[in-house]
């Protein structure tokens, strides 16, 4: 019997999430639909972008907190990304509450969803920007 490969998106906590391949051995079994989709990467619910004002500067050093329930997690700040984007809600769909400070500033936005579509549930990611009282 060959051996066949899955992957599998595993949630480290705090944002991180880690692809693994698994070599797995079924006996007159196939792996096919979701679990083969996507390559195994876990996939942002929110990707904020924060700006200094309507269409002014993009603001690169905010805390952006998402809020769902009993669920909190700050925003990753992208630091590898010249275009300065915090993203987070990997792979979980809800109603998020959206709060960014920046020095003294701070904005709140209310009732962002998240969902998912398709036959495997993938979530739609949720652009934003949210631009900051000068």
């Amino acid at each position: 019997m060959k051996a066949r490969k899955f992957v599998m998106s595993v949630a480290l906590g705090l944002g991180f999430a880690a692809t693994l391949l698994v070599p797995l051995t079924l006996a007159g079994a196939s792996l096919a639909g979701c679990c083969m989709g996507g390559g195994g990467a876990a996939l942002a619910g929110l990707v904020v972008t924060v700006t200094d004002g309507p269409g002014g500067a993009r603001i690169c050093d905010a805390t952006v907190t998402a809020r769902d329930g009993s669920f909190s997690q700050v925003l990753l700040a992208l630091a590898s990304r010249p275009d300065c984007v915090y993203s987070g809600a990997y792979d979980r769909p809800g109603t998020y509450s959206i709060e960014v400070v920046s020095g003294t500033r701070m904005k709140t936005v209310e009732n962002v969803r998240v969902t998912t579509s398709g036959a495997c549930d993938v979530v739609d990611t949720r652009h934003l920007t949210i631009a900051l009282d000068p």
